[in-house]
């Protein structure tokens, strides 16, 4: 869809109905259709744009691929307050469909591990101090954990410790509500107060956590303050709804088949349906396993088959910081010169040209899709995108200065800066990804 049309028109108009069937989607109406939509829309968002895709969003669409096939509405939604049917089975549901969604989320914890198969991982501990010396990640407080080594160290243990232990708790047969309610406090935790402080790594350590709530027991809801908090909410969605329900009708699908034809076609529909399940959690299971080793197993799972994963976007690799954490980091200079003969900094605007290394280079990007965007940039394998990003900054830049302020030439040089085994620095290596002329020499 995103590709029907490149205009803001066209585009915006496409994230409003995104963000409509999200807003359905929160208040539990028409759910599994709301789900459907995000889920669709969300997938097309992806496909336009690969370059600023991260980790988490390859989760958050996995997420909303299995949540199409569970009962998000039967509970503390519109969906729920509509229905006549009561809640059977408190607030838990079991199917193949939850099972699918709990080994995709413990699939993304084994085999990152399996990725990160790594001395600096396994054995001397530095994993750790070498991903926070990827500047374009790092926080002021990483920043101040660098100076603690030993500290780094322990942190490197722990990661290990915490990224094992998701999916072993996760599928342990005993003690099955305790486990998952640790593993869930626990992985909630290690992403909100370990990553999201320590680095900027965008919505991946929210996306993490939002999916452990939806593994919560079911007996964490009976707490007497979380069940007073749901009620709250519940009430307040009854009160929207019943407000809402004066103004629109309400819809009916009604049956006006014979009844034993009904139950025919159900069952025939469940039977597709856990079949659809199941082959595509064998195909994502098998999908992971090779990518442990592609060289060896593509006798076994052909790139042939890729067509189904990349169909419906459950193509999936997760080996964030694997085999050990980039050694190869830097920061971005522009410098162009103006119609007037003056020189601008075309990254930073606001800033004078300086070769200086940044006091917080990951705070030299707009945001993380712009970092995302940018680190992608620099690697051979993307650099037929520094034509068009070359032509997007003289679109955005001579829009809006008069004409001998007008950007005729620059250049993107990437400082290159390499981190060594010892966690030491080497000095920064100026590399010239691309000269550009916004005019036609004539």
């Amino acid at each position: 869809f995103h590709f029907a049309n490149g205009t803001f028109a066209f585009q915006a108009c496409l994230f409003l109905i995104a963000g409509f069937f999200a807003l359905l989607l929160t208040t539990g109406l028409y759910t599994r259709f709301s789900t459907f939509m995000s889920w669709l829309l969300l997938t097309s968002l992806h496909i336009r744009n690969p370059m600023v895709l991260q980790g988490g969003d390859d989760l958050l669409r996995l997420l909303l691929f299995w949540s199409m096939f569970l009962p998000l509405g039967l509970w503390g939604s519109i969906d729920s307050l509509k229905s006549k049917q009561k809640r059977q089975g408190g607030y838990q549901s079991c199917s193949l469909a939850t099972a699918a969604l709990i080994l995709q989320i413990a699939s993304m914890y084994a085999f990152t591990m399996i990725h990160k198969w790594h001395p600096y991982w396994y054995d001397s501990y530095i994993a750790g101090e070498q991903a926070l010396r990827i500047d374009q990640f790092t926080s002021r407080l990483g920043y101040v954990l660098l100076q603690y080594p030993e500290l780094l160290q322990f942190f490197t243990h722990l990661t290990v410790a915490t990224e094992w232990a998701a999916p072993i708790l996760l599928l342990s047969p005993f003690f099955i509500r305790e486990s998952r309610f640790f593993a869930c406090i626990l992985l909630i935790g290690f992403h909100l107060l370990g990553l999201q402080l320590l680095m900027y790594l965008g919505l991946f350590p929210w996306i993490c956590a939002t999916a452990w709530v939806a593994l919560l027991p079911g007996g964490f809801w009976d707490f007497p303050l979380v069940r007073r908090g749901v009620t709250a909410v519940t009430g307040r969605i009854s009160h929207i709804f019943n407000s809402v329900a004066k103004v629109i009708p309400d819809f009916q699908i009604s049956w006006s088949v014979h009844e034993k034809l009904k139950h025919s076609l159900l069952s025939i529909m469940w039977i597709a349906k856990n079949t659809f399940i199941a082959v595509c959690l064998l195909y994502v299971l098998a999908w992971n396993v090779r990518e442990v080793d592609p060289e060896r197993l593509l006798t076994y799972f052909p790139r042939s088959a890729n067509w189904f994963g990349r169909s419906l976007r459950i193509d999936q690799r997760w080996s964030m910081f694997s085999p050990k954490p980039l050694s190869e980091d830097g920061w971005y200079i522009i410098p162009g010169k103006l119609r007037d003969g003056s020189e601008v900094n075309v990254f930073d605007p606001d800033s004078s040209i300086t070769f200086d290394k940044p006091d917080l280079v990951s705070e030299t990007y707009p945001g993380q899709r712009w970092r995302k965007y940018m680190m992608n940039l620099w690697m051979k394998k993307h650099s037929k995108h520094r034509l068009y990003y070359g032509k997007y900054l003289c679109r955005s830049w001579n829009a809006q200065k008069r004409l001998d302020k007008q950007l005729i030439t620059f250049q993107i040089i990437f400082m290159k800066e390499v981190t060594l085994p010892d966690g030491s620095e080497a000095k920064p290596e100026e590399t010239i990804l691309w000269n550009h002329s916004c005019f036609n020499s004539s």
